[in-house]
């Protein structure tokens, strides 16, 4: 990686770190707080909700956003069209949503779900106002902007549901959690940016940017779909408290599993774009991205594993507790779910969108017929279902990139044992101790750490060097 490129992306990685965080521990405060106000079955009629929540704002924004990011010379037609597009679709499908809610509650036999599904729907006409925007920054590497924006709008959104939360306004906190951070983010977004559209749109523009955002939509569509069709599963089969249990396991599965990994990747996504015809320096950086994310993601992720009962309860409180299994059989998955965003936006920023949607194609195939067998086994069998999903995901992300970057699986999986022994290393030593010994719970995770750090320097894993390399770039202001 050139200087400049490599300052930029470490400048990025900076104000996304920044941004990721923040939003991370604010989401993480915010729930620790609500799961004491609130009830597994509260959460249980969201879940419920979440497949037409995000599926709806899979359309509205059309992938195009991504489409604008990868495109090498965007212009302010581009954007522009793309920006009404994206208002039109939306409201199109908050419409449907607010036609549709009716047959929903009554498919789940939840009367309050109507009037909650035509609120929260409003979403996808905010979603479509700011995609745009987001796109812009994103491209221009703008991260400090967006940071700003997600902290802000968060800590609003956050006082507004948890004063709700302790009024007694139950679901609907939720969804005012929610609701207020996309309006204040339309709001932030317009006045940081200080960019708005030209009185033009162009369907030239608009069918080029589709032939590469039109299948990273459907792809995403059915990514979303595979992340959420659980939901309906759940809340059809089981009670609302049981998709409540669900929810809550899977939002702490995905903060470790996903959104931490995506602060490195959504800054080496326009990273790759850059590089996309250099396919020997994007084969480097992507497995670079492997060693760096799974020598991060993959202690923290087996400490959790080994200390989920104190960790819920830490989190969420006693009643909570039902959650445990379906947390540690999630966090499993975990160590392959980190690892999808930097293969598929490797493929994407090689423009091949149609490759990412046929491999989404072989995800929800494989999905449905897992999620039959699990289902079969109870609420156990849907989760290790979702978990064989996750490795699916992988895999098929992988051989994707391994076709259009000629990076192959062996050399990912390489990259990726020594983290995995490391762990192992570290589990077999500190997981009876936990077993069989009584001391506070988070001596156990610093003692991981500190057997994971010691063995990597010991072995002189590249892994190590390269993380060090990283922070040490992160903290120095030169």
């Amino acid at each position: 990686m050139s200087q400049s490129l490599a300052k930029t992306a470490v400048k990025g990685t900076i104000w996304s770190s920044v941004g990721k965080i923040g939003v991370m521990a604010i989401q993480f405060s915010i729930y620790v707080v609500l799961a004491r106000l609130l009830t597994p079955a509260d959460f249980g009629a969201i879940g419920m909700l979440m497949i037409f929540i995000t599926v709806s704002q899979a359309f509205a924004d059309g992938g195009f956003g991504s489409a604008l990011i990868q495109k090498k010379d965007t212009t302010q037609t581009d954007y522009s069209t793309v920006f009404y597009w994206n208002i039109g679709i939306g409201t199109v499908i908050f419409i449907t949503l607010y036609l549709l809610a009716p047959a929903i509650s009554h498919f789940y036999d939840m009367p309050i779900l109507l009037s909650v599904l035509r609120v929260i729907a409003i979403n996808t006409i905010l979603m479509g106002v700011a995609s745009t925007q987001v796109a812009r920054l994103q491209k221009q590497l703008k991260f400090k902007q967006l940071a700003m924006v997600d902290i802000c709008t968060y800590i609003l959104s956050a006082a507004i549901s948890i004063s709700m939360a302790a009024t007694g306004f139950g679901i609907w906190s939720l969804v005012a959690l929610n609701l207020c951070q996309n309006i204040g983010k339309v709001m932030m977004i317009f006045i940081i940016s200080r960019w708005l559209p030209n009185l033009c749109f162009s369907w030239t523009s608009l069918k080029r940017l589709f032939s590469f955002g039109g299948f990273h939509m459907l792809s995403y569509l059915i990514e979303t779909i595979c992340n959420n069709i659980q939901g309906i599963l759940i809340g059809k089969q089981f009670s609302a408290s049981q998709v409540g249990y669900y929810s809550q396991a899977a939002r702490l599965e995905n903060l470790t599993g996903l959104y931490i990994p995506q602060v490195i990747a959504q800054v080496m996504y326009p990273i790759f774009s850059q590089i996309q015809d250099d396919k020997p320096h994007l084969r480097a950086i992507v497995t670079a991205d492997h060693r760096i994310i799974s020598f991060l993601i993959y202690p923290l992720l087996t400490t959790l594993i080994i200390l989920a009962p104190d960790v819920i309860r830490f989190i969420y409180g006693n009643q909570w507790e039902p959650a445990v299994p379906y947390y540690r059989i999630l966090m499993v998955g975990g160590f392959f779910l980190c690892l999808k965003n930097i293969n598929s936006y490797a493929v994407a920023a090689c423009g091949k969108s149609k490759t990412l949607f046929y491999a989404s194609i072989i995800q929800i195939t494989l999905l449905a017929a897992l999620l039959y067998i699990g289902s079969l086994f109870g609420m156990i069998g849907i989760m290790w279902a979702l978990t064989i999903n996750m490795f699916n995901i992988f895999i098929s992300y992988a051989t994707a990139s391994q076709i259009h970057t000629g990076l192959k699986i062996t050399s990912v999986l390489r990259a990726l044992l020594p983290s995995v022994l490391l762990c192992l290393v570290s589990a077999v030593i500190i997981y009876p101790l936990y077993l069989f010994t009584n001391i506070w719970w988070p001596v156990y995770a610093l003692a991981f750490i500190a057997i994971y750090l010691f063995t990597a320097f010991a072995f002189k894993v590249k892994a190590f060097s390269e993380t060090k390399l990283l922070l040490s770039k992160l903290t120095n202001k030169h």
